[in-house]
């Protein structure tokens, strides 16, 4: 349980830091004005590569295959993508919040969503000498 909770802080802290930036950007894209959908995907995609490296090497302490790793991670920020994408629309187009509130939101929608798939799936321990005492 306490390396699950050290997990969460080190989530939650690159996830902070990785946001503040992102939002950062999210919001000079629309100043520069690029529709809201563009600027989430343009910071979102910066966010994955950003993210991976942090969450791999720090957050998780992962030492399995990079690839494979890689490729669950982007397809869990896909998902996490798809569900920001349709969330901003939700707040948005029903008018229930503007644009940067929404985004703001969202992020902590998804980052709960991530760090469960991350933890679970894309960066899961292997547990070797567990498999090997049982045999």
């Amino acid at each position: 349980m306490r390396r699950v909770a050290a997990q969460l802080v080190r989530y939650a802290a690159v996830g902070v830091a990785t946001n503040l930036l992102l939002y950062g950007g999210f919001l000079l894209l629309l100043w520069a004005g690029l529709a809201y959908t563009a600027a989430m995907s343009v910071s979102y995609a910066v966010g994955i590569a950003l993210a991976f490296v942090a969450q791999r090497s720090w957050t998780f302490a992962h030492s399995g295959a990079r690839g494979r790793a890689a490729l669950r991670f982007v397809a869990c920020y896909g998902l996490g993508y798809l569900l920001n994408l349709a969330g901003l629309r939700l707040l948005v187009g029903q008018g229930l919040l503007g644009p940067a509130a929404a985004q703001a939101v969202m992020v902590v929608a998804v980052a709960v969503f991530l760090f469960v798939l991350q933890k679970t799936w894309v960066f899961r321990a292997t547990e070797p000498s567990a498999r090997h005492h049982a045999a």
